[in-house]
């Protein structure tokens, strides 16, 4: 009894986690798996163990025979002479291999060597895993912060370990500290109105929405080598996973296809003089553009589905309720595209004791290899706990050290 109490300890099981997936595509050159061999099984081979996830291979990457070598070039995972089989999408033939088919080897890769947004599989071979989420632990706390906390653990063979988490600010609410016309402070909503509430009003039915945006950046139209970065202050969330030993971080809104090209999603030309009309027709070809060709190059191309259901999805944002000023700083006359989010169910209570349900779609970018990772699913929290080995919240008190008062003067929102 006692070992079962101090298991159960050191394995919490604070959430339910329920209609769960992930897929990781492993970038077979860069991945922390492949150059440290942390993980067994992951080639697809026949021997798999029980319970092991589904394995597809991509080489797409242009790699193939090399003549003057007479060998295969440095890198290339495709089929090999007598290889065969539907783990395979692409590859290459060797000369010797008669009966290899390179045309129908290299059709299955047209999805890929067309795609215009996510092109991360025309650059190296890929072996994509995929799996039901079946955790055996989940951590799901307040922080020090004030942040909600949600971590979940699915095994991986050879023990090795899959977890993900994300942490949402539930008070998330971006303010600036302006004046009244008498002269005293006053704190305004940033744009003037509430950004979740904004961001849940129209297709979230019964669900609050929080976009994970940390990291999120824009370029200036006017000079393609300023960033600007969105501050903390307008940050509502972030994720992180850890597969096996590999790194990875959610992928903020984009402001800009600009891994192809620099085009930004900034509509408004004239903003002295904004063309709404305009606006609206160019956040909605947007929207059909994510829709139809963006969303395919991921569930069909990629291989981002379930049974051919389509496991991935965009969510625009076309901010057209935020006010126009003159500069092009900001969030007004862009759009945004979101690929990482999480939902609240109302009418959850985000703090201690409180019982939280939602649901998820995260999409995460190796911070040191080409690879990415895409988790969906749904959880239920029956109890948040406060977490007893938190700090406090140092910006605050950095300020009240450094300037001996409140933000603001302490005012609050509509005083």
């Amino acid at each position: 009894m006692i070992a079962f109490l101090l298991f159960s300890a050191c394995n919490p099981e604070d959430a339910t986690i329920k209609n769960a997936h992930w897929f990781s595509w492993l970038a077979a050159n860069s991945s922390k798996v492949f150059i440290d061999d942390t993980m067994p099984y992951v080639d697809g081979s026949e021997d798999q163990p029980k319970g092991a996830p589904d394995v597809k291979i991509y080489e797409c990457s242009g790699r193939g025979w090399d003549v003057e070598l007479n060998d295969w070039e440095d890198g290339y995972i495709g089929p090999r002479e007598g290889e065969s089989g539907d783990q395979y999408i692409g590859g290459a033939c060797s000369p010797e291999d008669t009966a290899c088919d390179e045309a129908a080897l290299q059709a299955q890769c047209e999805g890929i060597n067309n795609a215009t947004y996510h092109t991360f599989m025309q650059t190296d071979g890929f072996y994509l895993l995929n799996q039901e989420v079946s955790a055996w632990r989940s951590e799901a706390f307040i922080n020090g912060e004030g942040h909600m906390q949600l971590t979940v653990h699915h095994d991986l063979p050879g023990e090795e370990d899959f977890r993900f988490s994300f942490v949402i600010d539930p008070d998330f609410m971006p303010t600036i500290c302006t004046s009244t016309v008498e002269g005293e402070p006053a704190i305004q909503y940033v744009d003037g109105a509430d950004w979740v509430n904004q961001w849940s009003v129209n297709e979230e039915d019964g669900y609050t929405i929080y976009y994970l945006n940390a990291g999120a950046y824009q370029l200036n139209p006017s000079d393609q080598d300023d960033f600007w970065f969105l501050t903390t202050d307008w940050a509502a969330g972030f994720g992180h996973a850890k597969f096996s030993n590999e790194e990875f971080a959610s992928a903020p809104a984009a402001y800009g296809n600009y891994d192809n090209g620099n085009d930004d999603f900034m509509f408004i030309d004239d903003r002295n003089a904004p063309d709404y009309d305009l606006y609206l027709e160019q956040t909605t070809a947007l929207a059909d553009l994510s829709l139809n060709t963006w969303e395919p190059e991921m569930t069909v191309a990629n291989g981002a589905s379930i049974d051919e259901t389509p496991a991935f999805y965009h969510k625009i944002e076309d901010n057209s309720w935020r006010p126009f000023d003159s500069s092009n700083a900001g969030l007004d006359g862009w759009a945004e595209l979101h690929t990482s989010w999480v939902r609240i169910k109302d009418p959850s209570q985000i703090k201690e004791g409180g019982k939280v349900e939602g649901d998820f779609q995260i999409y995460y970018i190796g911070t040191e290899s080409n690879s990415r990772v895409l988790v969906s699913g749904e959880f239920k929290i029956n109890e948040l706990k406060y977490d007893q080995y938190s700090y406090p919240f140092f910006e605050d008190v950095k300020r009240a050290e450094e300037q001996g008062e409140e933000f603001c003067a302490g005012v609050s929102l509509g005083e």
